[in-house]
């Protein structure tokens, strides 16, 4: 099994038609299959006050987007379910038998995947089926994960909601303080998960180094 980052430019996306058009970050939190090329995803974007009613009208109005429905969040993030008839990127992550555990839109044209492949066959058919689509994609990262040295449920949440807020951007995107608050744990918790999770993970560096 594989913990896989990649970097993906394709030719059509509506989360980069939207993040793009009001110049915000879209994250992908979860996606399952709807119809043949369709998903059904979670989203997320910090937006101010006067920018979110403009997204969720964009959203509304994408000629690929089937539905909405949008969660209350007093936080000034929105939160939100979309139903797409036609995701390329998405439906072909599914149907390579990897799986998503998160995403983003970067600048360029550019989103990047959080990625657990189960082998290298299916690693090589995700690549081979957006590049048929006509994306052009980069792998950033692959690494081998051993299951006696597997992030337990709790580290894995914590480092993917670190790296999708931009803890570890440099600059960063969150202060520890502040991630710790999204989190709604106390930040010396959140030293102690992120320091076991990062030493378990370089510990994976360089054993598949060696």
């Amino acid at each position: 099994m594989y913990h896989v980052v990649i970097h993906i430019r394709p030719s059509k996306s509506w989360p980069l038609d939207i993040a793009s058009k009001h110049n915000i970050p879209i994250v992908v939190l979860d996606c399952i299959p709807f119809g043949e090329r369709g998903v059904e995803a979670l989203i997320e974007m910090d937006a101010d006050e006067e920018t979110l009613p403009k997204v969720v009208r964009s959203l509304r109005e994408h000629p690929d987007i089937v539905s909405l429905q949008v969660a209350d969040n007093p936080e000034g993030t929105l939160l939100a379910t979309v139903v797409a008839k036609s995701w390329m990127a998405g439906s072909a992550i599914l149907k390579s038998g990897c799986f998503l555990r998160g995403a983003r839109t970067l600048d360029k044209g550019r989103t990047e995947w959080w990625l657990v492949a189960k082998d290298e066959a299916s690693l090589r058919q995700l690549v081979g089926e957006l590049e048929s689509e006509g994306c052009q994609v980069e792998i950033r990262s692959k690494l081998e994960v051993k299951e006696p040295f597997a992030l337990t449920k709790r580290q894995e949440r914590v480092v993917t909601k670190a790296m999708e807020l931009g803890y570890y951007d440099f600059p960063r995107r969150i202060t520890a303080k502040e991630l710790a608050k999204r989190l709604s744990i106390a930040p010396s918790t959140l030293s102690e998960i992120l320091q076991r999770s990062e030493r378990k993970l370089v510990d994976f560096y360089l054993m598949n180094r060696l």
